[in-house]
């Protein structure tokens, strides 16, 4: 199972190749993202062994919601930040840096579910008091609004 898990990374990288080639780097070139030439061997192996390092440990099976954005987070930013500077520029020690930051960030993140849950009892609140001071707040707000929308008119 961990190597289809593995496989599945593997074609997501590839797929975010494609599409930072043909895609991407034509129609955002003007915010930065430009294709100059195809990463080096050296860089594609480093990327790949920091993309691949967090997907050996994960686990595959999700228990807590927590785990769900884990995943979300590994998939949507965690892979493009570590795979898109391969075309920005050549290997740089700020490069690996960076690398190693971002997967120390992410081990943090992945395992602070392994943490105990804090216990605390909820504060007594009243619930009449609770309700006019929301109703309040959201009167002056909405006149904050008004007011500003006002002026610029």
């Amino acid at each position: 199972m961990k190597l289809i898990q593995l496989g599945l990374v593997g074609i997501y990288v590839w797929l975010l190749d494609i599409s930072y080639v043909y895609f991407i780097s034509p129609e955002y070139a003007y915010m930065g993202y430009i294709y100059r030439q195809h990463p080096s061997a050296v860089m594609i192996v480093i990327s790949m062994f920091f993309i691949i390092l967090p997907a050996i440990f994960i686990k595959k099976e999700l228990d807590k919601p927590s785990e769900l954005v884990f995943w979300i987070l590994y998939f949507i930013v965690y892979i493009p930040v570590v795979w898109v500077p391969n075309y920005l520029f050549t290997l740089q020690p700020d490069f690996i840096y960076t690398n190693v930051l971002l997967l120390f960030c992410l081990l943090i993140i992945g395992n602070v579910n392994r943490l105990p849950a804090m216990k605390f009892t909820p504060p007594n609140v009243n619930l009449g008091l609770l309700k006019i001071i929301f109703v309040i707040t959201l009167l002056i707000f909405f006149l904050y609004i008004f007011k500003v929308s006002g002026e610029s008119a």
